[in-house]
């Protein structure tokens, strides 16, 4: 008997089809509820397993950068303009008086990341949450010196091929907002992760629990 013991083609290429279209079309799982503590934000810095979970939906990750903003891609014509310009020191997102934006993001997230390939002296402040004080306030250069608690450790904070870093964790609920003044160098990079909405994550605060530095601290395991 033909196709004995088989699906006719036809039929196979519809089922085929409609598996498809059901798995294109099926709404994303829902993320669970969660709600992180900064010892668990610091866990997620050294936990190896962690590294291998998919984000859950919802979850994503960016970054604010000094890109030259010359170069933009143009919806209305489909064409991408100035796509050469390569002045990527001091884009910025607006000014605001006499300061510069950086960065702003809804939450709740978290920067994970502060790079520069140029520090300087002028300050640079982070704002969470709508407060109207700043959560950090230093010299651009004093989030890689490692003269200024929390940003203090090694491990975290250094210079690597003329960059310099801080992987920090500085996570906020609502906002974020980072400003600097003149003066405050050239090149940036703030990549931060937003939650899902529900995720309850704690606003930074520089003076960390003993329990929260300690985690921090490189470990000393024989």
């Amino acid at each position: 008997m033909k196709n004995a013991g088989r699906t006719p083609t036809g039929l196979c290429a519809l089922v085929s089809c409609w598996l498809l279209c059901a798995l294109v079309s099926a709404p994303p799982a829902r993320a669970a509820t969660q709600k992180l503590t900064y010892l668990d934000l610091i866990h997620r810095l050294t936990d190896l397993e962690y590294l291998a979970t998919l984000p859950a939906a919802g979850e994503t990750c960016a970054q604010w950068s000094s890109w030259d903003r010359a170069s933009r891609y143009d919806e209305a014509t489909g064409k991408y303009v100035n796509w050469d310009a390569n002045g990527d020191n001091d884009g910025i997102i607006r000014k605001e008086g006499s300061q510069f934006v950086l960065a702003e993001m809804e939450g709740p997230g978290c920067i994970w990341r502060i790079w520069s390939a140029k520090p300087e002296q002028g300050h640079v402040r982070i704002y969470l949450d709508g407060a109207k004080e700043p959560a950090v306030d230093l010299p651009f250069k004093g989030y890689f010196d490692g003269k200024n608690e929390p940003f203090t450790r090694p491990a975290l904070v250094h210079t690597v091929a003329m960059g310099w870093n801080n992987y920090t964790p500085i996570p906020y609920q609502k906002s974020c907002k980072v400003v600097a003044d003149e003066g405050w160098g050239a090149y940036y990079q703030f990549v931060y992760r937003t939650y899902p909405k529900g995720t309850t994550v704690p606003t930074f605060q520089r003076q960390l629990s003993a329990e929260e530095n300690a985690a921090l601290d490189p470990r000393r395991d024989h």
